[in-house]
């Protein structure tokens, strides 16, 4: 049945029905990356769950969030573009000016987690650089999301 759209809700009211992930649970969520191959635009990663965040609804098993993935790819992201610019450490900034994100078939395996980047590098002028960027993360069991996005690194 449903409930009406015009209400207040307070913390008894809306504490069971949110979520425990975004309540909290996000930070038991620690990834590492194990290896990076770069060739050209291209980069592929390879990373795996330290410790993960179980749901109740779905059996308590593993899925991946979303939110981890943007984690993983923003990582990747500025790794590659200090890369690019032969950068030795991290003294660049990166904005995020937009994307989409698609969740194909939940990611399951958290020990192998892979990651396929394309990023288009274009300097304007002498303010930074644009980065058009693809990225797809996969596990071995078809799991998959796709990100892509635009950012300016200055």
């Amino acid at each position: 049945m449903n409930q009406p759209l015009n209400t207040i809700l307070y913390p008894n009211d809306f504490k069971p029905i949110s979520s425990k992930y975004l309540d909290g649970g996000k930070s038991e969520d620690k990834w590492v990356i194990d290896k990076i191959e770069i060739c050209g635009d291209q980069l592929k990663g390879y990373v795996r769950m330290l410790s993960y965040f179980t749901s109740k609804s779905d059996g308590d098993n593993f899925h991946m969030s979303t939110i981890t993935g943007l984690e993983i790819v923003g990582q990747l992201r500025i790794i590659y573009l200090h890369h690019f610019l032969g950068l030795k450490e991290k003294t660049k900034e990166i904005w995020f000016l937009k994307g989409s994100e698609r969740c194909l078939k939940p990611i399951r395996d958290h020990s192998d987690i892979r990651v396929n980047m394309e990023c288009n590098v274009r300097e304007i002028s002498n303010y930074g650089h644009i980065v058009q960027m693809k990225a797809k993360i996969y596990d071995l069991n078809d799991g998959e999301f796709q990100f892509s996005a635009m950012v300016m690194m200055k």
